[in-house]
């Protein structure tokens, strides 16, 4: 299933987008999570008692490592060879308006980013946008990460998610 902005542009929302968005809203192990990096991180950010933790979405795509996990993703490639998985997915920052158009905006700090989904999984990141200036938390990235790696099954419904924190310098 794709959305499209118009017949004249060429942006389009993938599926899985929404599939993983869906997960992080609904799901109260994940919320926790995302709960627990935000506390930690943004301290100053009022946090409420909501179920739902709030945050944007950004609006580029960027290539995203795969997460330092111990697990196969495929029968044909193991997440230890992170160089192969580089050469072979890398792509240049894309922008789609669309996605920030998903969920409402909110005051938070904390941005989403996807990368591309690739066969049958989704890299995302949650990082903190310190400055305000969202190209500059994408290119330069800088502070705090919550890495999110979604699998999908066949039907692109999630099966599961794996999460690791990391600190870019």
């Amino acid at each position: 299933m794709n959305l499209t902005l118009s017949a004249q542009e060429n942006y389009f929302i993938d599926s899985k987008y929404l599939t993983a968005l869906i997960y992080l809203k609904t799901n109260s192990d994940i919320n926790k999570e995302i709960k627990k990096f935000k506390n930690q991180w943004l301290k100053k950010e009022k946090v409420k008692n909501n179920n739902v933790e709030q945050f944007n979405i950004s609006k580029f795509i960027s290539y995203l490592p795969i997460p330092d996990l111990k697990i196969e993703l495929n029968d044909n490639y193991s997440r230890t060879d992170s160089k192969l998985h580089r050469e072979k997915y890398y792509f240049d920052l894309e922008e789609n308006i669309l996605l920030q158009k998903l969920i409402p905006n909110s005051q938070s700090q904390l941005y989403l980013l996807f990368s591309k989904p690739i066969d049958n999984y989704l890299i995302a990141e949650f990082m903190i946008n310190i400055t305000g200036n969202e190209i500059d938390m994408v290119k330069y990235k800088d502070g705090p990460t919550m890495h999110l790696l979604f699998v999908f099954e066949e039907n692109n419904i999630v099966k599961e998610v794996f999460i690791s924190r990391s600190y870019y310098h």
